[in-house]
């Protein structure tokens, strides 16, 4: 019974750091369309400012690579819990 708790709490913090990361990515590319003047964003998001955009950018990279790394590390103590049991 342990186990099957570990496995689908596992499961469930993967499922949302692939929610979190889909959503930042999407945040990435919709930001990347209003700087090319494709799509217009509320809230200034496509900032015509350039260190403005340029700190939006940098600052949803940063969101998606944190995602990406707790990716890894959630895979990293799924492998050593299979290992343990």
């Amino acid at each position: 019974m342990k186990e099957w708790s570990l496995i689908m709490r596992t499961r469930t913090l993967r499922l949302a750091i692939w929610a979190y990361t889909a959503f930042m990515l999407y945040l990435y590319v919709a930001n990347s369309l209003a700087l090319a003047g494709v799509a217009d964003l509320p809230l200034s998001f496509g900032s015509t400012v350039p260190i403005r955009e340029l700190t939006i950018r940098l600052t949803l990279l940063v969101l998606i690579v944190l995602g990406v790394l707790a990716m890894g590390v959630v895979k990293k103590r799924q492998r050593l819990d299979a290992q343990v049991h």
